[in-house]
């Protein structure tokens, strides 16, 4: 892989699996919440599909054939199988297939809701692009990544937004005037996620919160045009936000008692 690409893949490959997992979760249960036991017949045509199944076959089996034999409910057999179709598929499912383009399972799936037909369609044909960016990294295609970049960037904040994915608050935040300072991202995430600057003491977090610091910390930079190259190393990042610690916890008082104690 070139150097160039190294952390800029890895970044934004995160982001899409954080989307496609937030997708298919979603779309379980706003369906399964719309349609009850009924979901897999609801759903069975778009598994059934010629160009749907050819996906998911191989010289022994087929493996939406094989789930739909499973002696599960069909409400396990329907998470099964939105769980193995491919990012492509389940956007092909949530944006072009009738029986998911209703307001009450619209009202349940999405975060931000697209306010009229024409932002719709914007979503619909944007999922191409999605798609194209998931290959482009897997495959390693840096000349059409390239070429493509400030719409794929475009579009993948477009589907956080609306599906309301982790980073998805970072994009109400109004863009600075000027290109930001490691303090100035790290005072703006503070306001956001005061948490991640107190000790490390809850069960909550799934790892540490330093981790997740610097996580947002080059989404943020990223939005406000840094280049992925030019993000701060986590040292950098980390020292920062310490020395903000450090010295917005200490008062005149307490700074006076470092001082020579007095003489009578």
């Amino acid at each position: 892989m070139h150097k160039k690409y190294e952390i800029e893949f890895s970044k934004i490959y995160k982001r899409l699996m954080a989307l496609e997992i937030i997708i298919k979760n979603k779309a379980i249960n706003s369906i399964i919440s719309v349609h009850g036991d009924d979901c897999l017949n609801q759903f069975l045509n778009f598994f059934n599909g010629k160009e749907i199944k050819k996906h998911y076959s191989n010289i022994k089996e087929n493996k939406i054939d094989k789930i739909l034999k499973y002696t599960l409910s069909d409400r396990e057999k329907f998470k099964k199988l939105i769980k193995l179709i491919y990012l492509n598929d389940i956007l092909k499912l949530i944006l072009t297939y009738k029986q998911f383009c209703n307001d009450d399972i619209a009202r349940l799936f999405y975060a931000k809701k697209p306010q009229n037909r024409e932002s719709f369609e914007i979503l619909k044909t944007s999922r191409f692009d999605i798609r194209d960016l998931r290959n482009d990294i897997a495959h390693y295609n840096f000349e059409r990544y390239e070429q493509n970049k400030p719409k794929y960037l475009k579009t993948l904040m477009l589907f956080e937004i609306h599906l309301g994915s982790a980073i998805a608050i970072l994009h109400e935040i109004p863009e600075f005037d000027k290109k930001p300072c490691i303090k100035d991202i790290l005072l703006k995430i503070k306001e956001l996620r005061p948490e991640l600057f107190e000790p490390q003491e809850d069960q909550e977090y799934h790892y540490n919160k330093d981790r997740i610091l610097i996580d947002l910390f080059d989404d943020l930079a990223v939005i406000n045009n840094w280049q992925y190259n030019e993000l701060p190393s986590p040292w950098s990042i980390l020292r920062q936000k310490y020395d903000m610690k450090k010295y917005s916890c200490l008062s005149p008082v307490k700074l006076t008692n470092y001082g020579p104690k007095s003489q009578n």
